[in-house]
């Protein structure tokens, strides 16, 4: 065999070629190793990851040798031979040619090449790149060569075959290093840089991630997932197009071609599936050889690789999959339907009903789509894979869908769970026209009644018509019919949510624990983190916060074992998370809870939810002092409340945003808010057998604009009632707002030890849940009354007056407690221009009525804004604040 010269020197590096992690093939990693093996599909990046440790070593004057093999190596002499040729091309190494001739046999020629190696005193490193082209003996020869290789000598090889278990002996004794297609695809990041040193502008993150994705880090198939993501991405500036290699000719010429004609023909029949088993291949394929084919594929290099499950199943690169499946379909359509149809049989049989929709929609073939479909669709339903129900349906014209009962219910409990309540609406009226049209047996029309009115009272749910949810719940648990686990469960869980939101928390521990050992017999995972999730709203409501971080907690590491992170399912029990810890001033962990589950919950969320998330994420931008973006959250939240009618989140969005209004004394905004909102009826007219949280909030709403009038004695006797319905019901948390708010009207209203007997009340009640933030959110003076309450009891060891001290610190964490009130201190916020204004006529001596006149506004405003500039400066009296202010410079002197 002649030597060409070209076949030692490595090829030429592309321009847009990046650095590759240096642990893949660092030449420090090669020393350690008798033999480096790269292996991968052409275009994995494996020769020029190899030529730069090459050309890494050479720098460093190591003794290199480079040897591109192809099909002229093709006996061992040859290859032996051209390993000589690659060494003697340094000097150092004293090689001969003239000692490796052509007539000598293989055999002699190893023995000469180690005895080479042998006399050469530094370590030596030979590159083979390409060895899967080269003969079968020439293969077995460096096999042998291996087993003989001096301690000193290294090799790096490069090949897109399996070595078999030739080199096991080495693997055994740690001195084979391998890199394998893992290794080689190219990350994100280096996809990124590589498009970046192409077009010399930074791409866009979007469309690396989706290229990244397409081409699974095949760095050779990049530009044809740009292509195919309908991307100009490879056009540079300049307008000049980069060569764009066509991957279908690719892989029909350099793979499936050189592949043997029975492994070609198992690899396009193969491609029906998304993972290959022997098991399937067989039975699906009609095949007795699917797991020689299946270890040959992979033994190939054919863009497959296996998963790392115990049935040793292959997947193909999804570019190469695609090849295959469209090669299929040109070949050989008919046979490509009913292999789709075959293999949707086979996994229906076996329960793996995804699998089993998927081929019954690859097929063509309506009528099994549906009747899969149906098949499959309350367990999907129950397993929390209503969205792949939702998928397969769309494919279905509407005259099939319409007679696909199981299968509406389950998208209808989809469309309830998005808050569609139209949809919902729709899909349950086409499930009750099927059901009248006499084409049901009775049995199955019994079980079609009750998932129907399974997802009516769902849908009352969601739209918190909890009335309705209260009475319907236990007369369906109660009938004989047994519905299955998920039904029970989902039930119970919304009676949990109903007596919540009516102030009924006497016996939602009884209901939740006899509904947990339900769903623990059953293991239907899913359910269980609905139910924890309205069970520790439950006890949050009743003020045992840490059950309700233990419940939730538990139902959050449950979505994270089924789902992963930042699933929907998630969100339920991680937005109450959220607003717990806010409340305990944990404002990191509220970032990090809402950062993750906030963005999906409308995926998965009800009212209950979606109120806690929004009331976290506004309250958490005010604290830090960004108002604007809690407006901002603010209008996000307004529009879901509109979009869904969902009129819990649009009180909840009034109150929010009175309050900030009137903080700012923007009280005509915040009374025009409340007008829009609020009914014409007053809450002394509600009965408390109906009271819910969402009258809670208008209520609220209502003691809030009441105050800024000035009507004391209204907003007096809207919190007293309150309270009062509150303790009686056990509602902890609802008692420390309504005593807060009672004791900031006390306050206003020179009530002082009233006050302070109220905030007391409010603390104590706070204490074992450790709830911080009501007392730091309402108003300034809150926690001066906080301080007044405890003057006495400041150094003493009861819980509430730790607790105290604790509100003071976080509320003042500057600050030492004040043992009496002096005059040193400063403003405890920020003076608006309004009030600056109206302590400039306090300070020319004129009474409120005088200055209401000179500044448009009523009495009873002016006394409002008085209130809030005492609570600012710390002082109780008109001349006192005037001279607090004088000091700090935002009044002239005298």
């Amino acid at each position: 065999m002649e030597l060409i010269r070209t076949k030692f020197v490595p090829p030429l590096t592309p321009k847009d070629c990046i650095e590759r992690p240096g642990h893949l093939a660092d030449a420090k990693v090669i020393g350690a190793h008798r033999v480096t093996l790269a292996r991968a599909p052409a275009g994995y990046g494996k020769t020029n990851l190899i030529a730069g440790s090459y050309r890494q070593l050479k720098s460093r004057r190591a003794i290199t040798a480079w040897l591109t093999l192809d099909e002229r190596e093709k006996s061992g002499t040859d290859i032996l031979r051209s390993i000589a040729a690659s060494l003697a091309s340094d000097q150092r190494t004293g090689i001969d040619l003239a000692d490796f001739s052509h007539d000598d046999s293989a055999e002699v020629l190893t023995g000469r090449l180690t005895e080479v190696l042998l006399g050469i005193a530094e370590p030596v490193f030979i590159f083979l790149d390409d060895l899967h082209l080269c003969g079968q003996h020439a293969r077995n020869t460096l096999i042998g060569l291996l087993n003989d290789l001096p301690n000193g000598t290294h090799l790096v090889i490069a090949t897109r075959m399996s070595p078999g278990y030739a080199f096991s002996r080495l693997r055994t004794y740690g001195l084979l290093r391998e890199i394998g297609m893992g290794e080689l695809r190219f990350s994100e990041a280096e996809i990124a840089s590589v498009l970046e040193r192409r077009l010399r502008v930074d791409p866009d993150p979007d469309l690396v991630a989706e290229a990244t994705r397409e081409c699974q880090g095949w760095i050779a198939g990049l530009d044809a997932a740009l292509t195919r993501l309908g991307k100009d991405a490879i056009a540079p500036p300049s307008g000049n197009r980069l060569p764009l290699i066509d991957v279908a000719r690719f892989f029909d010429e350099e793979v499936l071609a050189r592949a043997p004609a029975d492994i070609g023909s198992f690899l396009l029949e193969a491609s029906i599936f998304t993972r290959i088993t022997s098991e399937a291949a067989n039975e699906i394929l009609a095949r007795n050889d699917s797991s020689a084919a299946i270890a040959a594929v992979e033994e190939l290099g054919l863009f497959a690789g296996f998963t790392g499950e115990i049935d040793g199943a292959i997947t193909f690169q999804n570019q190469f999959a695609r090849f295959l499946r469209n090669k299929l379909r040109d070949h050989d359509p008919q046979r490509r339907i009913e292999l789709h149809r075959r293999a949707s049989v086979w996994y229906a049989k076996r329960g793996n009903h995804e699998e089993a929709l998927l081929h019954a929609r690859l097929s063509a073939d309506h009528m099994m789509l549906a009747a899969r479909l149906e098949a499959s669709a309350n367990q999907l339903t129950e397993c929390g894979r209503v969205p792949v129900v939702d998928s397969f349906a769309s494919h279905l014209p509407e005259n099939v869908l319409a007679n696909c009962p199981r299968t509406l219910l389950a998208i209808a409990w989809l469309r309830i769970r998005e808050l569609d309540h139209a949809g919902a609406r729709k899909l349950l009226e086409l499930t009750n026209a099927h059901l009248g049209s006499n084409k049901v047996e009775e049995e199955e029309a019994e079980h079609l009644r009750h998932a129907i009115r399974h997802r009516e009272v769902m849908l009352a749910a969601s739209r918190d018509e909890f009335e309705t949810v209260e009475q319907e719940c236990p007369e369906i648990l109660s009938q004989n019919r047994e519905p299955s686990p998920f039904l029970r469960c989902t039930l119970q869980t919304q009676h949990i949510n109903a007596r919540r939101e009516k102030f009924h928390l006497e016996d939602f521990e009884s209901i939740h624990y006899k509904a947990k050992a339900e769903v623990t017999r059953s293991g239907d995972r899913f359910a269980l983190i609905s139910l924890h999730s309205a069970t520790g709203s439950a006890f949050l409501a009743s003020g045992k916060v840490t059950e309700a971080r233990r419940v939730l907690d538990e139902a959050l590491a449950e979505s994270v074992r089924l789902s992963g992170e930042g699933a929907g399912t998630g969100a339920l029990p991680a937005l109450t998370l959220a607003e717990i810890a806010y409340e305990q001033n944990d404002l990191e962990e509220v970032t990090r809870l809402l950062d993750r589950y906030l963005p999906i919950a409308r995926r998965f969320c009800f009212a209950d939810q979606l109120v806690s998330g929004y009331y976290a994420a506004v309250r958490l931008h005010d604290a830090r002092g960004d108002v604007s973006s809690a407006f901002r959250v603010l209008t996000e939240a307004n529009e879901i409340a509109l979009e869904c009618d969902l009129r819990r989140l649009r009180l909840f969005v009034a109150n929010e945003r009175i309050r900030l209004n009137i903080r700012m004394g923007k009280l005509d905004a915040a009374r025009q808010i409340a007008k829009s909102e609020i009914a014409a009826e007053t809450p002394a007219q509600l009965s408390f057998n109906e009271a819910t949280t969402t009258c809670e909030l208008a209520t609220i709403i209502r003691t809030r604009i009441a105050t800024s009038r000035h009507q004391l004695q209204e907003a007096t006797d809207l919190v007293r009632k309150w309270r009062s319905f509150c303790k009686q019901r056990g509602a902890i948390r609802s008692l420390i707002r309504w005593n807060v708010l009672h004791a900031e009207l006390l306050r206003i209203a020179g009530e002082t030890r009233a006050a302070q007997r109220s905030i007391r009340e409010a603390v104590t009640a706070a204490e074992p849940g450790r709830l911080i933030r009501p007392f730091l959110d309402e108003a300034p003076g809150i926690l001066e009354l906080v301080e007044e309450a405890y003057h006495d009891e400041m150094h003493d060891d009861h819980p509430a007056d730790r607790f105290a001290r604790v509100l003071l610190e976080c509320g003042r964490p500057n600050q030492r407690p004040r043992i009496e009130i002096d005059t040193d201190h400063g403003l405890y916020g920020h003076l608006t221009d309004k009030e600056l204004a109206i302590l400039s006529l306090v300070g020319n001596g004129l009474r409120n009525r005088e200055i209401g006149r000179r500044v448009g506004m009523t009495e009873g405003s002016v006394k409002w804004y008085m209130q809030q500039i005492y609570d600012k400066v710390g002082v109780r009296r008109r001349s006192q604040a005037v001279e607090r202010v004088r000091q700090f410079g935002f009044l002239p002197a005298r």
